[in-house]
C-alpha cells in the first residue's frame, strides 16, 4: 500500500475483518479483506465511500434530533449560569458554589463512563437515557422547595446534558463522511440558534419565576426524546453468533476503571469545591478529600495502561499523538478561558455595572450568540480548508487569549469598554471548544468516536469545575481582602455599622444589584442620597478592582493554549470519504 494511502487506512482498517465482535458497523461486512489482503483503501473509499452517501429523510431525522439534543445541553448550563446566586439567595441558601459545581459533577460523571458504554452497548439506549435524565432533572429543578433538591436536579441534568452532547456528537460523526465532519459538525451545533439568547430568556423568566426555565428546558428535551426515537435507528451490532450477546457485553466493559475514575474525579470536585467556601483550604476535610482524589486519579491512570484488558480508554486511541494530545490541550485551555467569559462575567455585571435582570439579561446575549457563532465559522472554516487547520485554531486561540487579557483592562465605570473584549473572547473561546471535539474524531478509529468525544468531555469538565472553584476561591479572597479598606468607612458613614449587614450586602451584590438590594435591606441608606451614591461607588470599586485577577489567570491558560495550537497540524491528510455507519 502506498504510504500517501495510509491516513485512509487508519480508519478503514478497523472496518475489515480485523476489527474486535463489539463492532457497530454494518460496512464490516461490505468491506471484509479479500483473499486475506486489505483491499486499497482510495479504491474502497471511492466506490463505497461518497458515492454512496446520500442524505435521505432517516438520516436527516436522525441530524435533526442531534441536533435538538445538542441544543438542549446547551440550553441548561446557559439558562441556568447567570441565576446560581440569584436561585441560591430565592431557596434560602447561603453558601452558592455547590449550585454552580452540582451541574460540572455530573458532566465528569457521565463523561468518565458513558463514552466508552456507548461504543460497546450502542448509542441509541445511553442517548435517549441521556436526554430523559436532563428532563427529569429539570423537573426536579422545577419543583423543589430545597436547596439540596436544586443541587440534585443540577446532578441529574449535568449526567443527562453531557451525554445527550457526547452521544449527538459522536452520532454525527459517524453518520457522514469523514471529510464533512467539520461541516455537519457546524450544522448540528447552529440548531442552537434561537437558543443563543438563552440567558436573557433566563432573565426575562426570573422576573416573574426562575422555575419556569427549568420547565422550558423539560419541555425542549421532551421534544428531542420524540425526534431521536422516532428516526435514529442504527445498524445493529455486529458480534461473533458463538457469543452469549450479555457475557460479551460485559467482559468488554472496564467496571474497576470506570469505578476509580469516577471516585477520582468526583473526590477531587468535591475537595477543590469545599475549599475555602464549606472548609478552610488548609482543613484536613479538604486536604484529605483532594489527596485521596488524586490519588485514585493516578491508581486509574496505572491500570487503563498496565492493568485493563479492554480499558475505557484503549492506546489506539491516539493514532497521531501530536496532533492528538494538542487537541486535547487546546480544549483544556478554552475550558478554562470559558469560565471567566460566561459564569463570572453576569456576576460582574451585576455586581460592577449594577444591572437589573433584564439588562444583565441583555448584557450576557454575547455569551450564546457569539460562542455558537464562533464555532459554526470555525468548523466551517476547518471543513472547507482542513490544510490550514492549525492556522484557524491559532487565530481563535489567539482570540480568545487576546479577549480575556482585555476583560481585565475594561472601565469599572463604562461598560462599553468591555464589549469588545467579551465579543472577541467569546468568539474565541466558541471557535476552539466545539470544533476540535469534532476535528479530533478524524484522527480516530471509527469504533472508538464516542469514546474520543468522551476524552474530550473529561478534559473539558475538569478544565471548567477546577476553573470554576479556583476563580470563586480568588474572586472571594479578593473581596474579603479588599472590603474592609474599600467599603466599610462608606457602609459606617451611611449607617451600616454591624459587620454581618456588611457582609450580607457585599454577598447579595453578586445576585442582586445595588439599585434593588439596599431600597429593600438597607432603607435608611436608601433615603440619604449622598450616603447613597458614595457607597455605590465603593462597591463598585470593591467588585472592579476583585474581577481582573481572574481574567489573568485566564490569559496564562490562553498563552499556553496558543502555542499547543500550533502543534495541531494539516488534517486534510487524515479526511477521506468513508462513512463510519450507514443508517437502515
Amino acid at each position: 500500500m502506498e504510504t500517501d494511502k495510509v491516513p485512509a487506512a487508519m480508519h478503514t482498517e478497523n472496518m475489515t475483518g480485523s476489527r474486535d465482535s463489539d463492532t457497530r458497523f454494518s460496512s464490516e461486512v461490505e468491506k471484509q479483506p479479500i483473499g486475506g489482503m486489505m483491499p486499497d483503501v482510495s479504491k474502497v473509499d471511492s466506490q463505497d465511500g461518497e458515492s454512496n452517501f446520500r442524505l435521505n429523510f432517516r438520516i436527516i431525522g436522525a441530524l435533526v434530533g442531534c441536533s435538538l439534543a445538542f441544543a438542549g445541553s446547551q440550553l441548561i448550563p446557559l439558562s441556568f449560569f447567570t441565576l446560581y446566586t440569584f436561585i441560591a439567595r430565592d431557596l434560602g441558601e447561603t453558601n452558592f458554589v455547590w449550585f454552580k459545581a452540582a451541574n460540572s459533577v455530573g458532566q465528569v460523571v457521565a463523561s468518565v463512563a458513558l463514552g466508552p458504554l456507548s461504543d460497546i452497548l450502542g448509542r441509541k439506549g445511553i442517548f435517549l437515557t441521556g436526554i430523559s435524565l436532563a428532563m427529569l432533572g429539570m423537573i426536579v429543578c422545577a419543583s423543589t422547595p430545597t436547596g439540596g433538591g436544586f443541587i440534585a436536579g443540577q446532578c441529574l441534568a449535568g449526567f443527562g446534558l453531557m451525554t445527550e452532547e457526547l452521544v449527538a456528537l459522536a452520532v454525527t460523526s459517524e453518520l457522514v463522511p469523514v471529510s464533512k465532519r467539520p461541516v455537519y459538525g457546524a450544522a448540528m451545533i447552529s440548531g442552537f440558534l434561537p437558543w443563543a439568547p438563552g440567558a436573557l430568556y433566563a432573565q426575562l423568566l426570573a422576573m416573574r419565576n426562575w422555575r419556569y426555565i427549568a420547565c422550558m428546558a423539560a419541555v425542549w428535551h421532551a421534544l428531542a426524546l420524540a425526534v431521536v426515537t422516532i428516526f435514529y435507528k442504527p445498524p445493529p451490532q455486529v458480534r461473533s453468533p458463538t457469543d452469549d450477546p450479555t457475557i460479551s457485553i460485559l467482559k468488554k466493559v472496564d467496571f474497576i476503571g470506570m469505578a476509580l475514575g469516577l471516585a477520582g474525579f468526583v473526590l477531587f470536585l468535591v475537595g477543590l469545591n469545599w475549599g475555602g467556601q464549606t472548609y478552610p483550604w488548609k482543613s484536613y476535610q479538604v486536604g484529605v478529600t483532594i489527596g485521596i482524589g488524586l490519588g485514585t486519579i493516578v491508581v486509574f491512570i496505572l491500570w487503563e495502561i498496565f492493568g485493563a484488558k479492554h480499558p475505557l480508554f484503549p492506546r489506539r486511541l491516539v493514532q497521531h499523538k501530536l496532533p492528538f494530545w494538542s487537541i486535547m490541550f487546546v480544549i483544556f485551555a478554552a475550558g478554562v478561558n470559558y469560565v471567566p467569559l460566561a459564569i463570572f462575567w453576569p456576576i460582574q455585571s451585576i455586581s460592577v455595572y449594577n444591572s437589573s435582570h433584564r439588562e444583565t439579561g441583555i448584557n450576557t446575549v454575547p455569551v450564546g450568540l457569539c460562542i455558537l457563532g464562533g464555532a459554526i465559522i470555525s468548523a466551517g472554516l476547518c471543513g472547507k480548508w482542513p490544510k490550514h487547520t492549525r492556522i484557524i485554531m491559532t487565530v481563535f486561540c489567539i482570540m480568545q487569549t487576546a479577549g480575556v487579557g482585555a476583560m481585565a483592562a475594561a472601565d469599572p465605570n463604562n461598560i462599553k469598554t468591555v464589549w469588545g473584549p467579551l465579543i472577541i473572547g467569546l468568539f474565541g473561546v466558541g471557535g476552539v471548544l466545539f470544533p476540535n471535539q469534532i476535528i479530533v474524531t478524524i484522527i480516530t478509529p471509527d469504533d472508538l468516536l464516542a469514546t474520543v468525544t468522551s476524552l474530550t468531555f473529561v478534559i473539558r469538565g475538569v478544565s471548567q469545575a477546577t476553573a470554576l472553584t479556583l476563580l470563586q476561591n480568588r474572586l472571594t479572597a479578593q473581596l474579603r481582602s479588599k472590603a474592609v479598606g474599600i467599603v466599610a468607612l462608606p457602609a459606617i458613614r451611611a449607617g451600616v455599622t454591624s459587620i454581618p449587614a456588611i457582609t450580607a450586602m457585599v454577598s447579595a451584590l453578586t445576585a442582586v444589584p445595588f439599585k434593588e438590594y439596599v431600597p429593600l435591606a438597607l432603607p435608611q441608606v436608601a433615603r440619604n442620597p449622598v450616603a447613597y451614591e458614595t457607597l455605590r461607588r465603593a462597591t463598585a470599586q470593591l467588585f472592579g478592582e476583585s474581577f481582573p485577577l481572574l481574567y489573568y489567570i485566564g490569559l496564562g491558560f490562553g498563552v499556553a493554549g496558543c502555542i499547543a495550537s500550533i502543534l495541531v497540524g494539516d488534517m486534510s491528510k487524515y479526511m477521506d470519504e468513508h462513512v463510519a455507519v450507514k443508517m437502515h
